[in-house]
């Protein structure tokens, strides 16, 4: 089951999704959730993304500062504010 957060973009497992800062060049497939303590400061609710082979970020999560974050070079853990559904229209 999926968090509040994601339910209310309209967002399922399997979904595409982009970076609200990265833009809709960095893309992914929404693979599950991972829920945090809450904080003030940080966030309650990580997507676990696959990243699409072929595009720009692919290997996002290959960089260094993403260490605690990134399962693989191109599967790993944002924070669940920043993503949001690719539109197919």
């Amino acid at each position: 089951m999926l968090s509040e957060t994601f339910r209310n973009r309209g967002l399922i497992v399997g979904s595409l999704v982009y970076h609200i800062l990265y833009g809709k060049d960095w893309r992914g497939i929404l693979l599950g959730e991972k829920d945090l303590e809450k904080g003030l400061t940080s966030p309650n609710c990580l997507a676990l993304i696959r990243m699409l082979p072929g595009t720009r970020y692919e290997r996002y999560f290959q960089k260094n500062y993403l260490t605690n974050s990134s399962i693989t070079d191109t599967l790993g853990y944002v924070s669940a504010k920043w993503v949001y559904p690719i539109d197919n229209k």
